[in-house]
């Protein structure tokens, strides 16, 4: 009977300890997941900074080259000069094959001995 308050003293401070540590992994978990986020958010962060950077060298081109607009009206917009002539690559679509009829595969016509 003398062990009984020591045996239950040891059970809730077991009880505590476990309460502790399942908030801790809770607590690392976020962490963790936080972190991942971070990282994203920062290759998100340099993407739109390379882009930035990006767009200003083509409005510094655009205000100071004649040129930079020409070749921006052309490549964005399909513009010509008069007199210029357009020429249009088509990629051919290739030929489906043929399906059978009945919808079951036919039988080759020729057939190599076995």
């Amino acid at each position: 009977m003398k062990q009984l308050p020591l045996v239950l003293s040891a059970l809730v401070v077991l009880g505590i300890l476990l309460l502790f540590s399942s908030i801790v992994r809770q607590g690392y978990g976020e962490v963790a997941d936080a972190r991942a986020e971070q990282r994203e958010l920062e290759r998100e962060k340099y993407r739109l900074e390379k882009h930035v950077h990006e767009m200003r060298s083509m409005i510094r081109a655009l205000e100071n080259k004649p040129q930079a607009i020409e070749s921006l009206a052309r490549k964005e917009l399909g513009w010509v000069r008069p007199g210029e002539k357009v020429i249009v690559f088509e990629t051919p679509t290739p030929i489906p094959s043929p399906k059978s009829l009945t919808g079951a595969d036919d039988p080759p016509i020729l057939a190599l001995p076995e």
